[in-house]
């Protein structure tokens, strides 16, 4: 028996054609789109760097961050220091903030009272100038 093409056999191929066409059109577009997606994660700016940036500023907060006395300082230096309960400090007319020096021990007479210390923050950068 010999097969015989349908009447409309010349129209299969065109809407074959036109779907193989619109498939590799969208095959183009799927890889333009991941390539643009790479570049947004890995590129310059991308969210990768971004992802970095944004570890390392919260690194940055974290060690600036306060702690409380339990976990002490692990070098001798100056750092702002709180006493939540303020007491001798409120009447005094002073906030329960102080800066103060550590060396194995809170000095200026504040053993006792510091509650939370954190390191003093960076100076300026251009300072003002003297007036």
């Amino acid at each position: 028996m010999k097969l015989q093409h349908p009447p409309n056999g010349h129209r299969l191929k065109q809407e074959l054609a036109a779907a193989i066409a619109r498939a590799e059109a969208a095959e183009r577009r799927v890889a333009e789109l991941e390539a643009r997606l790479a570049a947004l994660v890995t590129g310059p700016g991308g969210f990768n760097e971004r992802a970095d940036i944004i570890k390392e500023l919260r690194a940055q907060l974290a060690a600036q961050a306060w702690r409380p006395v339990t976990e002490k300082p692990i070098e001798p230096g100056t750092y702002l220091v709180y006493d939540a309960d303020g007491e001798p400090y409120l009447f005094a007319g002073v906030w329960p903030y102080r800066v103060a020096r550590w060396d194995n021990g809170w000095g200026s007479g504040l053993d006792g009272l510091v509650d939370y210390w954190r390191p003093l923050p960076a100076p300026p950068i251009d300072p003002p100038a003297p007036a």
